[in-house]
């Protein structure tokens, strides 16, 4: 799988590492994909610059064939903050946005493929 990291004992990729490997999974598959990056401040701290409600905004929001996905995506033992559940929520209650949080384990990778695989609809004659 692209950007998968070797199994090496004690290794733990970490969000950005996992965040890359899920936007190259998604791109191998055929999803338009966009994640808005941080920004340094001037004291060195970082912040994504949003207005209005976006505190929490999930960190990919994916589309293909009429399907949008969002997801928040946490390194491991990690947990979506408030702001980031209510965003999670709020796409699951339109019931035409998936909304997941991932993280970088095998079952997370089973579901992540599952939910990303490119399929071939094949029309014969």
């Amino acid at each position: 799988m692209a950007g998968r990291k070797s199994r090496d004992k004690g290794y733990r990729q970490t969000e950005e590492e996992f965040q890359c490997a899920v936007i190259d999974y998604a791109h191998f598959n055929g999803w338009k994909v966009a994640h808005f990056r941080k920004a340094m401040r001037k004291d060195g701290s970082y912040v994504t610059p949003v207005q209005a409600d976006g505190k929490g905004f999930p960190d990919l929001l994916m589309v293909r064939q009429g399907r949008i996905v969002v997801a928040e995506l946490k390194s491991m033992g990690r947990k979506p903050t408030l702001e980031q559940r209510a965003w999670l929520e709020a796409f699951t209650d339109t019931e035409k946005v998936e909304a997941y949080w991932w993280r970088p384990d095998d079952e997370d990778w089973i579901e992540i493929e599952r939910v990303l695989r490119a399929f071939t609809n094949t029309i014969s004659s």
